[in-house]
């Protein structure tokens, strides 16, 4: 492997995905999967339209994702989501409008 991934996979351990506003449980479980892929240390939720533990996301969070899945935060503000991170990244809306930011959070996110 490049050493550049070498460096990327390092910090996944560390990687908490933040979802806003969710809309489709199956979304959320198909997040969780993609977690779990990468190694993510953690998944929240935060004002989410819909009850996210359902079948729904159940049926796409298999295997060991279930149980990531079942081990995600809803959270009632970003602010507290993302309390204590060291970076953040967001993305806004479909890919062909994404809105991508990277800041230094320094308690004030």
């Amino acid at each position: 492997d490049p050493i550049w991934l070498q460096k990327v996979m390092s910090l996944m351990p560390q990687l908490h995905v933040v979802l806003v506003r969710t809309r489709f449980p199956a979304n959320v479980g198909a997040t969780a999967r993609v977690c779990v892929n990468f190694g993510a240390e953690s998944l929240s939720v935060v004002e989410p339209e819909r009850e996210y533990q359902v079948p729904e996301a159940q049926k796409l969070a298999v295997g060991v994702a279930s149980d990531f899945l079942g081990r995600t935060r809803t959270e009632a503000s970003l602010k507290n989501a993302i309390s204590g991170a060291t970076l953040e990244s967001s993305r806004v809306g479909h890919i062909a409008a994404s809105v991508w930011r990277f800041s230094a959070c320094g308690g004030n996110a």
